[in-house]
């Protein structure tokens, strides 16, 4: 073993050994992303994921592939907030707002979307460069259609001329 991997072991050990709590414990694997030790042993299983994983994946992914701008990850959260107010006969205070700039670079060849569902999430590939929106996931649902309109309404804000999207 070398100098990083005996210190990362005594750490390791440390923790699991002698922490209270530890499937509680949290720790910074990367800038803007602190993970607990419960949600890890879910993605191991892969038998739940759960809020904090879906999170801890969008940063993973935003940190490796979007850089430059190409890839946008919308989190799940500013979604949500799209879906309800277009719901909503209130006022809303949402983020329509939210990359514009960069959408509006040209930059951006495609945006990725994690849409939560009834029981489990969804996923939304906004092809960019072949004006495709795309969405799946593991028990082969129906498109949330609330989740379509509120891509297409940010997709419009950001400049973009949707009536000529497909939609998959």
């Amino acid at each position: 073993m070398n100098g990083i991997d005996d210190i990362f072991l005594l750490w390791l050990e440390d923790i699991l050994l002698t922490k209270a709590g530890i499937m509680r414990y949290k720790f910074e694997t990367m800038p803007k992303l602190v993970i607990c030790v419960h949600n890890i042993t879910f993605l191991c299983d892969e038998s739940f994921v759960d809020d904090e994983s879906v999170h801890a994946m969008m940063t993973i992914f935003t940190e490796c592939y979007g850089r430059g701008g190409v890839n946008l990850f919308v989190p799940p959260l500013v979604l949500e907030g799209w879906r309800k107010s277009l719901l909503s006969q209130e006022e809303t205070f949402v983020d329509w707002e939210w990359e514009n700039d960069t959408m509006r670079s040209g930059k951006v060849r495609k945006v990725f979307a994690i849409v939560h569902m009834k029981d489990h999430w969804g996923a939304f590939h906004i092809d960019i460069t072949r004006r495709v929106i795309e969405f799946g996931d593991s028990l082969d649902s129906q498109v949330p259609n609330d989740a379509m309109m509120a891509i297409r309404q940010w997709l419009s804000l950001a400049s973009e001329d949707v009536n000529g999207w497909n939609s998959i």
